[in-house]
C-alpha cells in the first residue's frame, strides 16, 4: 500500500461530511491484474470503514480488455496523471512478487507526486 496526503482532498471548514460519506474516506486507487483488484474490491467491501474507491489500474494488456467493478483509470504507468486527475490519496496494491521491479516503479511514481 501506498499512501500521501493532499489537501485537496479534505472537504473543508464548512463541510461535515458523515463518516460514510466519499469525503471523509481516502480517495483510493487499487492496482493489480484484473483478477486481483476484483478480489480486493470484494475483500473492501466487507471492512468496517473501507476508502472510497475512484477506479483502478491495470497492466496495459488488460485496459481494454478486462471486465472489472471499477471505472478503468488506466494502465499502470498513469499511475502519476491518477494522483493529480482524481486527487487520490493512497494506493492498494495487489501484485505477485514475481512482478517486484514494476512495484517498485510503482511507488516511486507515488511518491514523486507527493
Amino acid at each position: 500500500m501506498f499512501t500521501w496526503n493532499s489537501t485537496k482532498a479534505n472537504p473543508g471548514p464548512n463541510r461535515t461530511p458523515s463518516q460514510d460519506s466519499p469525503a471523509n474516506r481516502k480517495r483510493t486507487v487499487l492496482i493489480g491484474t484484473a483478477v486481483s483488484v476484483e478480489q480486493l474490491h470484494h475483500i473492501l467491501k466487507c471492512v468496517e470503514q473501507p476508502p472510497f474507491v475512484v477506479g483502478c489500474l491495470l497492466p496495459a494488456i488488460a485496459v481494454n480488455q478486462a471486465k472489472v467493478p471499477l471505472p478503468i483509470l488506466g494502465s499502470f504507468d498513469e499511475l502519476g496523471e491518477s494522483i493529480a486527475h482524481h486527487v487520490l490519496e493512497q494506493a492498494l496494491v495487489s501484485l505477485p512478487m514475481a512482478m517486484a521491479p514494476q512495484i517498485a516503479k510503482l511507488g516511486q511514481i507515488g511518491r514523486a507526486h507527493v
